[in-house]
């Protein structure tokens, strides 16, 4: 380093140092200079720790824009969506609104319809007004009838009454003739069984004799009947009527002075004046039955080559019809199941003469 003297007048020969004031000089020199060393190195390091932190933040920063640009990029992806959703969601709302447009077509003809409706019902408002007018006339046409009913409620409580005594009067009459009815009917049956015992007359006389015979042996007295050849008149008064009497009155007989007994303990009585009618109805009945069943054999018998005439075939039903007549013995006692079962037997009797 050059420490000559600034100026060399100040230098005196064998001076053993610099003056006092020029080394002060010096050492502030060397202190300014020390101070910019260290105000250098100061600088340098700080700018160093300056620049490391600006990078340690320009990294941080960058670090940051890139998650920034990511979620930059998904907030793009999302309203992409969204964006898409939204069209969807307005396509779909203009689908609503066309739904809406309709429905508020159909909002408005259903409108129109109850418009109509309520017409109709105000018509039917009026309708039923007058059906209420013409129940009121009704009420008061039932009213006069009602009154018109009483006065033959009136009328008929006298007719029963003026009933009420002649039948009074027929019952004493009706019980007069039982002891006559029952005679008759003990007349009858010792008929039959006179008939039972094999009594016979000549054609044109009485015929009850074949009842024995279509019991006992039935094949050869239908043949007998056969070569006989009856009419249809003749069967009917010489054997129909006889025969047809015996159901009829012994019924007669047990209903009015025993009562149909129903098996339980319990009978019922028939008065004399139902039971006549009711034996008029039942010989009426039987006796046309004959002439039915006569018929319906007629009918049946179209297939066969020899057909029988339709006088042959009513005088058959009315011998058929013999063990039915006879099964009305059993109604002298009404028992019901008893004159079931006796009655029933007779029918499948009556089939077996039939076939």
């Amino acid at each position: 380093m050059d420490i000559s003297p600034v100026n060399p007048m100040l230098y005196f020969p064998g001076a053993s140092a610099w003056p006092e004031e020029y080394k002060g000089k010096l050492l502030m020199e060397k202190l300014m200079q020390n101070q910019i060393n260290n105000i250098e190195k100061q600088g340098i390091k700080n700018g160093e720790e300056i620049a490391w932190k600006v990078e340690q933040q320009v990294t941080q920063l960058t670090e940051v824009v890139t998650d920034t640009n990511l979620r930059v990029g998904k907030l793009e992806y999302q309203m992409v969506t969204l964006t898409e959703a939204v069209t969807d969601i307005g396509v779909r709302v203009g689908k609503t609104e066309q739904s809406i447009s309709r429905i508020d077509g159909h909002l408005l003809r259903i409108d129109d319809h109850f418009v109509r409706i309520d017409k109709q019902f105000e018509q039917v408002d009026k309708q039923f007004d007058r059906v209420d007018k013409q129940f009121e006339k009704i009420d008061k046409q039932f009213e006069r009838v009602d009154k018109q009913f009483m006065r033959m409620d009136e009328r008929f409580e006298k007719v029963e009454a003026s009933i009420t005594s002649m039948q009074t009067m027929f019952y004493g009459l009706m019980i007069k003739q039982t002891r006559w009815i029952i005679s008759m009917m003990l007349v009858l049956v010792g008929l039959s069984l006179h008939a039972a015992g094999g009594f016979r007359r000549t054609r044109g006389c009485f015929m009850a004799n074949h009842v024995w015979g279509l019991l006992s042996h039935p094949g050869p007295e239908l043949q007998q009947i056969q070569r006989e050849r009856e009419t249809v008149s003749h069967v009917y008064s010489h054997h129909v009527l006889l025969m047809a009497l015996i159901p009829v009155v012994c019924s007669f007989i047990g209903t009015t002075q025993l009562g149909w007994n129903f098996g339980d303990g319990q009978t019922l009585m028939v008065s004399m004046f139902t039971a006549s009618y009711i034996a008029v109805i039942f010989y009426v009945l039987m006796l046309a039955a004959v002439a039915l069943m006569g018929r319906i054999i007629y009918w049946m018998a179209r297939r066969y080559d020899s057909r029988p005439t339709l006088n042959s075939c009513i005088v058959f039903a009315g011998y058929v019809a013999t063990p039915m007549f006879l099964s009305g013995l059993v109604a002298l006692y009404p028992m019901v199941w008893l004159c079931l079962f006796v009655g029933i037997i007779g029918l499948c009797y009556s089939g077996y003469l039939l076939y």
